[in-house]
């Protein structure tokens, strides 16, 4: 009878530590799947103000009043192949003055890659990294303004966003819009860069966009605005200011498609522009040379 007990209770014993057990290894996989959901979620950056850029130990000032400038969306330095293109990016600005590049990359985890100082440092121009979204608690993907300009002022402005739930392509992502402050040849210049939305927002975020410039005299805004010269918006609004798209019709055509960056000037003479094909990126590199009026 004493050697049943002992079994039966032996028996119990291994069932409740197996259930036990159970419990743990489920409660591991519950708490394991609620983190990566936490680190995968995304929520929109916040505004963001300040007076200046980060500086690197040495920037080359400007020695006469031409600049070239660019706009480059570098698909998080990735190239087309995804074996990674950072050295191709940083040669292909490394002789500009403002440099605005569009889908920089930010992993916070496990180590930082900040794309932005790690691109202006190796060019030696000043930068301010603006995240679009964070990424549980990191700082994930963005835009940034790079610039051998001294900035006195900037701002980070989300943009308008819809979270459409009948309608999931209403925005695919958060945005947000440059806007800094500087003095070129003794005039004010504001310098904006933007990444606009390709989904029906996209109208009320351009829309936006142009009336920010409208309040300078002097701009140089530039950017990946997922919009072709046809559109109604743009268009009208290139007829009532005639030379402000630096780039002009030369390269609405190229290999990737229709022209959807642009740079757009007021108050500049354009000098010069030009532009390297997609390859090292899904987007050309567009550059332009100007010169404050």
């Amino acid at each position: 009878m004493r050697k049943l007990i002992t079994n039966i209770g032996q028996q119990l014993s291994n069932f409740v530590l197996f259930r036990d057990r159970r419990i743990l290894w489920a409660s591991i996989i519950v708490l394991s799947l609620f983190l990566y959901a936490e680190s995968v979620e995304r929520h929109p950056a916040p505004a963001m103000q300040g007076e200046e850029l980060h500086q690197p130990q040495s920037i080359n000032p400007l020695t006469n009043e031409t600049l070239r400038i660019s706009t480059y969306n570098i698909y998080r330095g990735r190239g087309l192949d995804k074996r990674g293109a950072m050295d191709d990016v940083i040669k292909t600005l490394s002789n500009d003055d403002i440099v605005a590049i569009q889908e920089v990359g930010f992993q916070g985890w496990p180590v930082p890659i900040d794309q932005a100082e790690f691109i202006a440092r190796k060019i030696g121009l000043a930068w301010l990294f603006a995240p679009i979204q964070t990424r549980g608690d990191d700082l994930y993907i963005g835009n940034a303004l790079l610039t051998r300009v001294p900035i006195n002022k900037w701002s980070i402005t989300p943009l308008v966003w819809s979270n459409d739930n009948d309608n999931p392509k209403q925005s695919r992502r958060y945005r947000n819009r440059i806007v800094a402050k500087a003095k070129i040849a003794e005039k004010e210049v504001v310098l904006i860069n933007t990444h606009l939305d390709r989904g029906p927002i996209r109208h009320v975020q351009l829309h936006n966009l142009l009336e920010e410039i409208d309040r300078y005299p002097r701009v140089i805004a530039m950017g990946d605005l997922n919009t072709i010269r046809d559109d109604p918006i743009l268009s009208d609004w290139l007829k009532k200011h005639p030379g402000a798209d630096a780039l002009a019709t030369d390269f609405d055509q190229h290999s990737a498609g229709p022209r959807i960056d642009w740079i757009i000037v007021k108050g500049f003479e354009v000098l010069d522009k030009g532009m390297i094909p997609a390859g090292i990126s899904d987007h050309p590199y567009f550059w332009a040379e100007v010169r404050p009026l």
